[in-house]
């Protein structure tokens, strides 16, 4: 996630569900060099990677596009990209997390609400 989001109401409504996340034993981290749009998913030999959000928005009305790569010079490329911006983020405990703010949380759980509205 970046840690200077683009749209802070969006940012709230991701950090709404990383609690949940977090204790499923899913990892965060906040990318401190910017902000990267582009998702990418590395398995095995093949890499996917796009712009797409998991909604139905990015996958039916806005046109937005991934690619599967099964070349390993591209899947390696990627590999090493993703060791790289990790290393320019910080991680995300749950200790951690679970200590912001109530003003913080409700402003969470108000963006969660909205989150169908963009």
């Amino acid at each position: 996630m970046p840690a200077v989001p683009d749209h802070q109401i969006v940012h709230w409504a991701s950090l709404s569900y990383v609690k949940e996340l977090l204790q499923s034993g899913g990892r965060f981290y906040f990318y401190e060099k910017g902000f990267i749009h582009a998702k990418v998913i590395i398995a095995d030999d093949l890499a996917f990677s796009g712009s797409p959000n998991m909604d139905i928005r990015s996958f039916c009305g806005q046109f937005e596009l991934g690619a599967v790569f099964f070349d390993g010079r591209i899947v390696d490329r990627l590999v090493h990209d993703f060791v790289r911006d990790l290393g320019a983020s910080r991680e995300i405990l749950l200790p951690q997390f679970e200590r912001r703010s109530k003003f913080q949380k409700c402003k969470e759980v108000f963006a969660r609400l909205l989150s169908p509205l963009f």
